[in-house]
């Protein structure tokens, strides 16, 4: 996000801690984009005040794009787009205007571009549509994305990878067949919907120590954060997410990824790394 950070400097008067923030958002929004179906823009009010300057977008990978232009560095003046206006003034979302809040002030605001195709949305959608409106509310509220985000795993599942969504009990609600099918290769053999996920999850984890800790803490969703659940079955990338509504617990989302061939081959790699490191000591 260089052209971000770039743009932020020169055409703002933001300060380097938004600008991190900023990028903490930039580096999370794609799951909002694909659960929303919809293209995201960030934009920044400009130094002046005279109007707002586009330093990123993001496209949907579960919905045509509705912004086909690279809008990135484009200017637009004070009352182009007056949701967005509404949305920094006022601190509140605004038709298609989400404000970002940090220490207090709103530092930009993200533009929703939703496609105004009527469809028929099936159970899968209107999960995904749901959940959307429920981070964008939490992006608002500057609880999205999580400051305290737990970081076991440099990689991250996509929506189309495995989606499970519990409610305020932590009972499944919704399992996409994906997110089925990564639990399936852990073992599971009964119903999904309708369970305790964080005791369901506890079960089939086989792995000791700090990685079951913070396994444990993100499927309970008192975290936030991305891990592996392993076995000896298989291995799954798990990202959960928290759901706060006007700051009550509303539930949880986890995106679920098989990555046991992944991980069998980054484990091959650094075998061989570590043969390879022994024959030059020996030598």
């Amino acid at each position: 996000m260089a052209i971000l950070t770039k743009l932020a400097s020169e055409r703002t008067d933001l300060s380097e801690a938004d600008r991190n923030r900023l990028l903490a958002v930039t580096s999370e929004w794609a799951l909002l984009a694909d659960l929303a179906m919809s293209d995201l823009v960030l934009w920044l009010p400009t130094w002046n005040e005279g109007g707002l300057v586009a330093v990123a977008l993001v496209r949907p990978t579960t919905a045509p794009t509705n912004v086909p232009e690279d809008i990135v560095a484009t200017f637009a003046p004070r009352g182009r787009y007056p949701d967005l206006d509404a949305a920094l003034a006022f601190g509140r979302r605004y038709g298609t205007g989400y404000p970002i809040h940090f220490e207090g002030r709103v530092i930009g605001v993200v533009a929703r571009h939703s496609s105004a195709q009527p469809r028929v949305a099936g159970q899968l959608e209107e999960i995904y549509l749901r959940t959307a409106d429920d981070l964008l509310a939490m992006l608002v509220d500057g609880e999205f994305p999580s400051e305290s985000m737990i970081e076991e795993a440099t990689d991250s599942p996509r929506v189309g990878d495995g989606v499970i969504r519990v409610d305020s009990a932590g009972i499944v609600g919704y399992a996409s067949p994906n997110g089925v099918s990564a639990l399936r290769r852990l073992g599971v053999v009964t119903d999904i919907v309708g369970t305790d996920l964080h005791a369901l999850i506890t079960r089939l984890s086989h792995r000791p120590g700090q990685m079951d800790e913070a396994l444990s803490l993100i499927t309970s969703r008192r975290a936030a954060g991305r891990t592996d659940l392993e076995n000896g079955a298989a291995t799954v990338l798990v990202h959960g997410i928290p759901l706060r509504r006007d700051g009550a617990d509303v539930g949880g989302l986890l995106l679920l990824r098989d990555v046991t061939e992944i991980r069998r081959r980054e484990r091959a790699l650094i075998s061989k790394d570590a043969t390879i490191r022994e024959i030059h000591h020996r030598v």
